[in-house]
C-alpha cells in the first residue's frame, strides 16, 4: 500500500475532512526523477561487471571497486524505497543479479580452468624447465637474476604461443556464459525500468 492510500484511508475515516489531490504533475516529476534514479543505476551496475570480464588486471580492479560501491548503493536505496514498488524492485533484481553473477562466475571458471589443464600442451614447459634450472645455477654461481628473469619469460611467451587457441576456448567457456547472463538481465531489467514498470525476479 502506497502512502497516499494510507493517507486516503485515514482522511475516509475521519470525518468532515476533503481527501488530497493527487497532482498530476507532481505525480509525473517523481516518476521521472525515480526512472533517471534506477537507469543510472543499471548504466553503472552493468558496465563496472562488465569490466570485470575484461582481461587486464587495472581494468578488472576498477571495475570490481565500481561493482562494490554500486552494490552497496542500492543496498541503501532499496532499504529507503516503498516496499514492492518501483525502486525497490528494481534494486532487488539488480542485487539478486550480482550473486548470482558471481556464482556462475564461480562456475564457469572451474569449467575453463578445467578445460585448459586438460586440454594444455605442456611440451614446451619441460624444455623450458631443462633451460631454466642451468640458467639458475648461472645465476647463482655469477650473482646475475637478469638471464633468469628473460628465460623464464620466453618461456611464458612460448607456453602461450603454443596454446593461444587452448587459451581463447577457456576463456570463452569462462567468461561467455556470465556475458550472456548480464546481457539477458540488462535487457530485460532495462525495458521496465525505461516504462516505469516494477520488475520481479
Amino acid at each position: 500500500m502506497t502512502p497516499y492510500e494510507r493517507t486516503c484511508i485515514a482522511m475516509i475515516n475521519t470525518p468532515n475532512k476533503p481527501l488530497p489531490s493527487r497532482n498530476p504533475e507532481t505525480s509525473g516529476e517523481v516518476q521521472t526523477g525515480e526512472r533517471k534514479k534506477v537507469l543510472v543505476y543499471y548504466i553503472v551496475f552493468f558496465g563496472s561487471l562488465l569490466m570485470l570480464c575484461i582481461p587486464l588486471i587495472y581494468t578488472a580492479l576498477i571495475g570490481f571497486l565500481l561493482s562494490m560501491a554500486t552494490v552497496a548503493a542500492m543496498y541503501s536505496t532499496r532499504s529507503n524505497a516503498d516496499e514492492d514498488g518501483y525502486v525497490y524492485t528494481h534494486m532487488t533484481y539488480l542485487i539478486h543479479t550480482f550473486w548470482y553473477a558471481g556464482l556462475f562466475l564461480f562456475y564457469s571458471a572451474i569449467v575453463g580452468g578445467l578445460y585448459f589443464v586438460i586440454f594444455v600442451d605442456y611440451f614446451s614447459l619441460y624444455a623450458c624447465f631443462s633451460t631454466m634450472a642451468d640458467v639458475a645455477y648461472s645465476s647463482l654461481r655469477y650473482g646475475s637474476g637478469e638471464t633468469l628473469i628473460q628465460t623464464g619469460m620466453d618461456c611464458l611467451n612460448a607456453f602461450i604461443i603454443k596454446n593461444k587457441l587452448h587459451l581463447i576456448i577457456s576463456s570463452f567457456l569462462a567468461l561467455g556464459p556470465i556475458v550472456l547472463y548480464l546481457v539477458f538481465r540488462y535487457v530485460k531489467g532495462w525495458r521496465n525500468a525505461a516504462k516505469h514498470l516494477p520488475i520481479r525476479k
